[in-house]
C-alpha cells in the first residue's frame, strides 16, 4: 500500500503543476518550441530513414543556399555547379508556414492565409514540414512521373532528386548536396507550437510525460494534428457548363492571385520570358485568352501547365488543393476588369514578391 500512497501524494502535489501551467510556459518537458519529432521519439516512434541527428550549422547553410539560389561553396570550398538553369527551388515552393490548420489541403484557406501573412501562392507544397510528411509525391503526381515518382513516394532523399532533375530541369546533386539539403529541411520541421494545441491538448500531452510508455495511441493523435502527405488532384481545365452559374467571382482575391501567383515568376526580371504588367496591354492580351478554348488559356495554363520549349523552362500546373476552380474564376473576373476598366492598383501584393 506504501508505493500507492507514495504515488498519490505525488500526484496530488504536481497536478496543480502541470494545469495551471500557462500558455508560453514549459509543459512539462516539452515546451511550444519542442519538435513534432521529439515528441514522437519519447513517446516510442521511430525515426523516419531520413532522419539527421546532428546538424551541423555549416551543412544547414549550404543546403539553405542550394534551396534558395541554386548554388554554394561546397566543403573543400569550391563553388558548386549551378543546380538548374531554369529554376531554384524556391520559385515553386515556399519556405514558411502556409496553411492556417495542418490537418488539411484548401486552397480557398491557404489564400486567405497568404493574404493575412504575406505568402506567395504556389504551385508547390511548401518546404515547411517537408521532413514531417511520410510520402512525396503523391496522387496524380504518380501518374505525371511514373517510375520515377514511385521510388520517390516514401524516400525523401529521392523526391529531391526527383525534383532536382524532373521538375527544375537540372543536374542530380551530389551526395554532399542532398545531405546539406536534407540538413535544411530538418531545420524547417514542425513544432508544437504549429500544431495550435489547446490546453486540453497540453493537459494530455503533460499526464503523458508522466508515463512515457504505452503511448501508441498518442502517437497517432499527435500525428493526426498534421497531414503525413500533401494530396494532388491534376484536373482538367473546366468546361464551361463546368464553371458555377452561381459563384460570384471575387475581383479582389482574383487580383492577389494575379500578383502572389502569376507574377511570383512572371514578373519583371522573373524567371519567364513572359512578363506580366499592370498595364491595360497585358490585361487585353490576357483577356483574348481566357476563352476556355483558347490555347494558352488562363484555364489550360493553371490546369494543364505549358511544356517546356528549347532553351526555355515549362511552367507546372497547380492540382486542385492548390488553387480551387473558384479561384480560377476569380483570378479570370480580375483580368477582365482590368482590360475593361482603370487598372487597380496592384499594391500591396505586389511589394511582397519583390
Amino acid at each position: 500500500m506504501k508505493p500507492l500512497l507514495l504515488i498519490a501524494i505525488m500526484l496530488f502535489l504536481l497536478t496543480p503543476l502541470f494545469l495551471n501551467a500557462g500558455p508560453y510556459e514549459t509543459r512539462g518537458i516539452w515546451d511550444e518550441n519542442t519538435p513534432v519529432y521529439q515528441v514522437l521519439k519519447d513517446f516510442g516512434d521511430p525515426m523516419p530513414e531520413h532522419y539527421i541527428p546532428q546538424r551541423d550549422p555549416e551543412v544547414v547553410k549550404r543546403g539553405e543556399e542550394i534551396v534558395k539560389y541554386g548554388v554554394t561553396q561546397g566543403p573543400d570550398g569550391t563553388t558548386s555547379n549551378v543546380q538548374s538553369q531554369f529554376f531554384v527551388c524556391i520559385d515553386c515552393h515556399n519556405l514558411q508556414r502556409e496553411d492556417p490548420d495542418l490537418r488539411a489541403s484548401d486552397p480557398e484557406a491557404r489564400l486567405d492565409y497568404a493574404i493575412q501573412n504575406r505568402k506567395r501562392f504556389l504551385p508547390g507544397t511548401t518546404f515547411y514540414g517537408i521532413v514531417n510528411r511520410t510520402t512525396w509525391y503523391n496522387g496524380d503526381y504518380q501518374r505525371k512521373y511514373g517510375d520515377f515518382a514511385a521510388h520517390a513516394n516514401k524516400n525523401l532523399v529521392n523526391a529531391i532528386q526527383l525534383c532536382a532533375t524532373k521538375c527544375a530541369m537540372g543536374r542530380k546533386l551530389d551526395d554532399w548536396e542532398v545531405q546539406s539539403v536534407l540538413a535544411y529541411f530538418w531545420s524547417l520541421e514542425l513544432k508544437l507550437r504549429d500544431l495550435r494545441l489547446t490546453e486540453s491538448d497540453w493537459r494530455k500531452l503533460r499526464l503523458a510525460s508522466l508515463q512515457p510508455d504505452n503511448n501508441q495511441d498518442l502517437i497517432a493523435w499527435l500525428k493526426g494534428f498534421y497531414l503525413s502527405a500533401a494530396p494532388a488532384t491534376f484536373s482538367k481545365p473546366p468546361a464551361p457548363m463546368m464553371v458555377s452559374d452561381t459563384y460570384v467571382p471575387d475581383i479582389e482575391n482574383g487580383k492577389a492571385i494575379y500578383v502572389l501567383s502569376c507574377m511570383s515568376c512572371h514578373k519583371t526580371g522573373g524567371i519567364t520570358s513572359f512578363p506580366l504588367a499592370n498595364s491595360e496591354v497585358t490585361y487585353q492580351l490576357l483577356r483574348d485568352h481566357t476563352a476556355f478554348g483558347a490555347n494558352f488559356s488562363v484555364y489550360k495554363a493553371v490546369r494543364n501547365g505549358i511544356k517546356a520549349s528549347p532553351g526555355k523552362g515549362y511552367m507546372p500546373n497547380f492540382p486542385l488543393q492548390r488553387m480551387s476552380d473558384n479561384q480560377l474564376q476569380d483570378l479570370q473576373a480580375f483580368i477582365k476588369n482590368q482590360a475593361t476598366h482603370d487598372q487597380l492598383p496592384l499594391e500591396p501584393f505586389v511589394d511582397w514578391i519583390k
